[in-house]
C-alpha cells in the first residue's frame, strides 16, 4: 500500500523547477532589493538633512567676532620744571579706607570726631553697610562738641535721624533732672 503523503514528500527525480517557482523566486528578490535600497535611500537622506540643518543652525546662530582692544602708547615728555609748587591737598593724600579711619579714630582720641564721622560716611556711602556706619556715627556723636550737633547740608538720613535722637535726649534729660 502506498501512501499519498510519501509521493508528495519524496523529491522530485526531475531537476526542472516549475516555472511558476522561478516567478516567485524573482519577484520576491527584486521586492527585497528595493526595500533594501529604499532604506538606505532613507538612511542616506537622513544624515543628509541632519548635515543641512546643522548647517543652517550654525549660519543663523554663529556668534558676534572677538572684539580686538588696540593699545597705544604715546610718549609725554616730562617738564623739567613745574610750573607752580603743589600744594598737598585731602585728595592727594592715599584713600583710606573706613575700618582705616575707624581705627585712626581710635587711636588718636583728640581728632576722633572728625575720623568717625568721615568713616561714618565712607561704610554708608561707599560700602553700603549701615550698620558699621551706625556704630561710627554713634562714636563722632559722643566724641564731638554741642555746635557739631546741628543738622548740615552734607549729613545722610541716618545722621540726620540720630543727631535729631540725641538732641531729644538731652532735652529729656534737662527737663526730667
Amino acid at each position: 500500500m502506498s501512501d499519498p503523503l510519501d509521493d508528495l514528500l519524496r523529491p522530485e527525480a526531475t531537476a526542472t523547477t516549475p516555472v511558476w517557482k522561478n516567478a516567485l523566486r524573482d519577484r520576491t528578490t527584486k521586492m527585497l532589493r528595493r526595500r533594501r535600497q529604499a532604506r538606505r535611500i532613507v538612511s542616506i537622506s537622513a544624515l543628509a538633512a541632519c548635515f543641512v540643518g546643522g548647517i543652517i543652525a550654525a549660519h543663523f546662530f554663529r556668534s558676534e567676532p572677538p572684539v580686538v582692544h588696540e593699545t597705544q602708547y604715546v610718549f609725554v615728555p616730562a617738564k623739567s620744571k613745574p610750573d607752580k609748587p603743589v600744594k598737598p591737598t585731602e585728595q592727594s593724600e592715599p584713600k583710606l579706607t573706613a575700618l582705616a579711619l575707624e581705627w585712626q579714630a581710635v587711636e588718636s582720641p583728640d581728632r576722633s570726631a572728625e575720623l568717625y564721622r568721615r568713616a561714618g560716611d565712607r561704610y554708608f556711602e561707599e560700602e553700603n553697610d549701615v550698620e558699621s556706619a551706625l556704630r561710627c556715627y554713634r562714636q563722632f556723636l559722643k566724641a564731638c562738641h554741642a555746635s557739631e550737633l546741628g543738622i548740615a547740608p552734607q549729613d545722610n538720613w541716618l545722621l540726620v535721624t540720630l543727631k535729631n535722637a540725641r538732641r531729644e535726649e538731652r532735652r529729656h534729660a534737662k527737663s526730667n533732672g
